[in-house]
């Protein structure tokens, strides 16, 4: 209907007569001494239909007849719906609650997305090497780490530290207990297996030394000699990695021999069977829970009876530890929800309860709880799935709800003396509709380009922004102005706020305010109240001064040129383990594992395709491991797991015929002879190594080595493990350096390296690009519509070029607050647009919709400049401060996502006020656009103009009263003549 409506208004100013009014013909209503056009009587300039429609077309170019045209079609449209709404307000009311119901449904259909895949380019490589590798693998076991460290500084190599670490696995083994959906869950049913009916695979660890036997280490009379055996480091870990690797700060006596040990740790594997809708193994994940809480609220203070601290680490333990840290600090946002809404109900409020309006900001919060839980149920509708980001809406939608809440009520208190409460709520539709649809059209906008990035987790986060803000922006102008004019009946019915069924006097104050209120004087409405003199007459008065403007211009010079600095200096950083909690039990198991043993490692796989021709070209899988892998500075030395070693040397042990030498020169020019298995015979002696029957610490190859179907006794792929330290993971450059160089050994042969955590580095090798790009699209887009909306291209290269600087202080301020550029950060960066712009585009828009001429103490662009602080300056400042009162609550947050998000957050409200209310004002003051079309004469209506020839601190006098309010509406309290000034 609106869309039809605006249709109608093009024609309507397509064809009316043009003309320029710039007198008003008598007015009856007008008190004496004011003039024509002016507030009190029926319409102000803007209202005037001359004035409405501007000059004669042929006064206008192109550019202006649009300008023109969406202007006066936009507040045609919303005087349209405002008195529809004013006809059906409850009517309005319940449709809005209907809609909300039936979007809520879109639960139904709700999926989630929280997959590393998420952060990873559409067209990224790793995701293709995913799924080439999914298609042929089994899924790899789900792994858990223990690590023990020997009290006061003792050896974990003792006999009591090492019968502490068997008790240890004894209870996980045997004691450890868990359910799931009324499944009795234990190690036995959770436990890896190589295949159906074949033992638990053992775990790693020194303890495999005695077979994990109690009785063993009990009869164990020199557990060192047992340690520093030949061959001992083999029973370890037959798949490659030595004894060392599983000890930290390992001393040796001058033969060499171990003597002792701070720290050990032990791995333990995880059957992994996913879900086919969560894509996890449910049934593991809950006794991978239970074995962290056990150890670290019941093991741990058993284990330190034999002088040992163990510490664990599961990958379930991390995912709940990850989402427990955000569900709990959830409350915060609740904290702040509460905040703003008591900030807004004491803005929107008054001592005397008939002309209060605080119940309005309650209205106002729920029109934003519904918007979100609209857009929410839409995108289910709609197929886009849920991620950990999308929940950052809520904030986003709070900011910009409840600054149009603000936009509307400054232009409803401002049109206080007009008696007619349709009328009053009309007009002031018709001047704060324009104004919130031109911001929620470029925040949309900007939104929609955003979603073309092709990071999945931000493209979805860019529709789900985007259709919360048009619902929001729908539910501001239906459902909150519904309840703004029945709020206004009930104050011209005499009733109280907040307790509508009480019938209350005229000078009726809340109960403790009485003293506060001068009840020898009537109340005078149209008065401007404390915000509107502090941001609307004293403020421009300073900050428009000519030290005001110098000082300004020198502030803002300094943010900019601190941001460009900043912005040499940004870094990619990731590391998912500051997404845990401080405080939380996880920190001190990283704590150790870093202090230990240097931090995590990586398992990273070469996998080798279906061209290789495995009997001829054993050489070079070898050369790929032992001589291409080395030259990466991040693989762990000695880390290398092969079932081409492990079959060479099982051949070896068991068919000696069938091994030949081989001598090759390798590509760095050094020679080699070494052992392979015999072409003729490969296949046939591989056939028998990757069968069960074959010694146990070779079932880990099994897996590891896929055979063509339909017979032919070929092999069309293997796995190749070998651990890199993991420094990547905390170095998005490093990490993308990495993979890089990885492909570089590889490309071009039948050989890659892969790993899951590929996926989501990939995605820092486009994440600066796409944040770049998405901000300069976005801005580019608030720049068009600022033009289509003002004619004005001034206009909106100032407004495009005031986003830049926030985005550039923003940058550039995140390497000051020790904030890197990640997927987190991202998100906050395409928000500060949607944030910031409204800002910028609020004084802009007012700017040009005001003309002057020059005076002898002001110039017309600084008397606009300030009549656009007069006019908006104290919505953009209460909006500014309710976002930032809602978020700062995150302060106390103690994990990482809150922190960043209080931070950036922060820097974006509070640059986003800095250069839409003190930069963009000072340089209009200097160089701003000229006015448009539709633009109020200031000469013509000086109570529009807080700077005037008179005292510099002045208060502009109240808007005059009207002589009556209608009669089924007028208070029973006799009113004062009008003020005449």
């Amino acid at each position: 209907l609106q869309f039809l409506y605006l249709i109608g208004s093009y024609k309507q100013v397509a064809t009316s007569r043009s003309r320029v009014c710039m007198s008003a013909p008598d007015d009856p209503t007008l008190p004496e001494g004011q003039p024509p056009g002016a507030p009190g009587g029926g319409m102000t300039p803007r209202d005037d239909p001359a004035v409405k429609n501007g000059p004669a077309a042929a006064e206008l170019g192109c550019l202006e007849k649009v300008a023109a045209v969406l202007d006066t079609a936009v507040s045609d449209a919303f005087e349209w719906l405002t008195t529809r709404i004013t006809d059906w307000p409850k009517v309005t009311i319940a449709i809005v609650g209907v809609i909300t119901a039936v979007l809520a449904n879109g639960y139904w259909f709700f999926e989630e997305n929280f997959s590393e895949n998420q952060y990873a380019p559409e067209d990224s490589r790793a995701l293709d090497e995913q799924a080439w590798v999914e298609a042929r693998f089994p899924l790899d076991p789900r792994m858990g780490f223990v690590y023990f460290v020997a009290d006061n500084g003792g050896s974990i190599l003792s006999k009591e530290s090492l019968v502490g670490m068997m008790e240890y696995h004894e209870w996980v083994s045997s004691e450890l207990a868990a359910s799931y959906k009324g499944t009795p869950l234990n190690y036995n049913n959770t436990c890896y297996r190589w295949k159906p009916d074949a033992p638990c695979a053992t775990p790693s660890g020194i303890l495999k030394l005695w077979g994990f036997n109690r009785s063993a280490l009990d009869a164990d009379d020199d557990v060192l000699g047992t340690i520093n055996a030949p061959g001992a480091w083999r029973k370890v870990s037959p798949g490659g990695a030595d004894l060392p690797a599983f000890l930290s700060r390992v001393e040796r006596d001058a033969g060499g021999r171990i003597v002792s040990a701070a720290a050990a740790f032990m791995e333990y594997e995880f059957e992994n069977v996913k879900d086919a809708k969560y894509r996890v193994d449910l049934e593991t994940e809950k006794f991978e829970l239970a074995l962290n809480e056990g150890t670290y609220y019941g093991r741990l203070a058993e284990a330190r009876k034999r002088g040992v601290s163990v510490y664990a680490w599961t990958h379930a333990a991390k995912e709940k530890a990850d989402a427990d840290a955000i569900d709990e600090e959830l409350q915060l946002l609740v904290v702040g929800y509460i905040l703003m809404i008591i900030f807004a109900i004491v803005v929107l409020s008054d001592g005397r309860l008939k002309y209060s309006q605080g119940s309005l900001a309650a209205c106002s919060v729920l029109a934003i709880m519904m918007s979100t839980i609209s857009a929410y149920g839409l995108c289910w509708y709609l197929g886009i799935k849920f991620n950990g980001i999308v929940q950052v809406l809520i904030l986003v939608l709070l900011g910009l709800g409840i600054d149009d809440t603000f936009v509307i009520m400054n232009d409803w208190k401002s049109l206080s003396h007009i008696p007619d409460l349709n009328e009053r709520l009309v007009k002031a539709m018709r001047h704060a509709g324009p104004a919130i649809t031109l911001t929620s059209l470029t925040d949309v906008i900007a939104f929609l380009a955003g979603s073309a990035t092709s990071l999945p987790a931000l493209s979805d986060f860019c529709y789900y922004a985007a259709l919360g803000i048009m619902i929001d922006f729908s539910y501001q102008v239906t459902f909150f102005v519904a309840c703004t004019y029945l709020q206004s009946k009930r104050s011209a019915a005499n009733r109280a706020d907040f307790l509508c069924c009480m019938k209350v006097e005229e000078e009726s104050a809340w109960c403790g305010l009485k003293c506060c209120i001068d009840t020898s004087q009537q109340y005078v409405q149209g008065a401007p109240g404390f915000g509107k003199k502090l941001w609307g007459v004293h403020y421009p008065r300073v900050l428009l001064s000519n030290p005001g403007r110098a000082l300004a211009i020198l502030i803002s010079c300094a943010f900019v040129s601190l941001g460009a600095y900043g912005c040499t200096r940004i870094k990619m950083n990731l590391d998912t383990e500051w997404f845990v909690a401080d405080g939380h039990p996880l920190q001190k198991t990283f704590e150790i594992r870093s202090r230990y043993f240097g931090g995590s490692r990586l398992t990273l796989n070469l996998w080798t395709r279906e061209a290789m021709d495995y009997p001829n070209e054993q050489g070079v899988l070898r050369e790929a491991l032992l001589k291409k892998l080395p030259e990466v500075a991040l693989v762990v030395p000695d880390s290398q797991s092969s079932w081409l070693f492990d079959f060479t040397a099982w051949v070896n042990a068991t068919d000696p015929s069938a091994i030949t030498t081989n001598t090759t020169t390798w590509s760095n020019g050094e020679t080699e002879t070494y052992e392979i298995v015999r072409p003729a015979r490969f296949y046939e002696l591989l056939r028998k190594f990757t069968n069960y029957d074959v010694d146990e610490k070779y079932h880990i190859h099994i897996p590891r080595v896929i055979w063509a179907k339909g017979g032919e006794g070929k092999v069309v792929a293997t796995k190749n493990t070998f651990s890199i330290f993991d420094k990547p993971s905390r170095d998005g450059e490093l990490a993308i350096d990495t993979i890089r160089h990885f492909r570089r050994l590889f490309d071009g042969t039948s050989l890659f390296v892969w790993a899951q955590v590929f996926v989501f580095w990939e995605g820092y090798g486009v994440m600066l690009s796409e944040m770049v790009r998405n901000v300069i699209i976005t801005a580019s887009c608030v720049f068009v519509i600022s033009i289509l909306f003002t004619a004005n291209v001034v206009l909106g290269f100032f407004v495009m070029l005031n986003i830049g600087c926030i985005d550039v202080c923003l940058l550039g301020w995140m390497n000051l607050l020790g904030v890197d550029v990640n997927s987190v950060s991202v998100i906050c960066v395409v928000l500060a647009v949607g944030l910031a712009v409204d800002y910028s585009v609020h004084i802009a828009n007012s700017f040009v919709h005001a003309k002057a001429t020059d005076t002898e103490r002001f110039s017309a662009r600084k008397q606009r400049a300030a009549y656009s602080l007069w006019k908006m300056g104290t919505s953009v400042a209460l909006g500014g401060f309710s976002t930032f009162l809602a978020i700062f609550p995150l302060v106390a947050g103690k994990s990482y996502v809150f922190k960043v998000f209080f931070r950036m957050f922060a820097v974006i409200i509070f640059f986003g006020l800095w250069f839409g209310m003190v930069a963009l004002p000072v340089v209009f003051s200097f160089v701003g656009p000229s006015p448009n079309a539709n633009a109020i004469d200031l000469d013509a209506n000086p109570q529009e103009m807080p700077l005037h020839d008179g005292d510099l601190w002045a208060t502009p006098a109240p808007l005059p009263l009207a002589p009556a309010e209608p009669a089924e509406l007028s208070s029973t309290v006799n009113k004062p003549e009008p003020d005449k000034q």
